[in-house]
C-alpha cells in the first residue's frame, strides 16, 4: 500500500509539471525519501514470505499470493533504483 500511494502521489505531483523532474520540488524530495522505506520493507516480505511457506501457514494458494506480493515489492523496488527514484 505505500508503494501504491506513493507511484499515485508522485504521479500526481508531475501532472502539468515537466519540469519537476528535472528541478524537484519539496513534495518529489519528499516521496524519494519516503521510498527509501520500500527497501526494508520489502526485505521482511521476503522474510515473511520465506516463514509461510517453512511453517506451512495458510494454505497452498495463500502462501503462493503472499509470495507473489513479496515478488511485486522486489520488481517495483528494483524498477525505482533503475530510474534512479529511490536514491535521492
Amino acid at each position: 500500500m505505500l508503494n501504491a500511494g506513493l507511484l499515485a502521489w508522485f504521479l500526481l505531483s508531475l501532472v502539468g509539471f515537466g519540469e519537476t523532474y528535472v528541478w524537484p520540488t519539496q513534495a518529489v524530495s519528499a516521496i524519494t525519501h519516503l521510498w527509501l522505506l520500500s527497501v526494508p520493507l520489502t526485505l521482511g516480505l521476503l522474510v515473511m514470505a520465506t516463514l509461510a511457506w517453512w511453517n506451512r501457514y495458510w494454505g497452498l494458494v495463500g502462501r503462493v499470493h503472499y509470495t507473489l506480493v513479496a515478488l511485486a515489492g522486489v520488481l517495483f523496488v528494483l524498477i525505482l533504483g533503475n530510474w534512479n527514484l529511490i536514491w535521492p
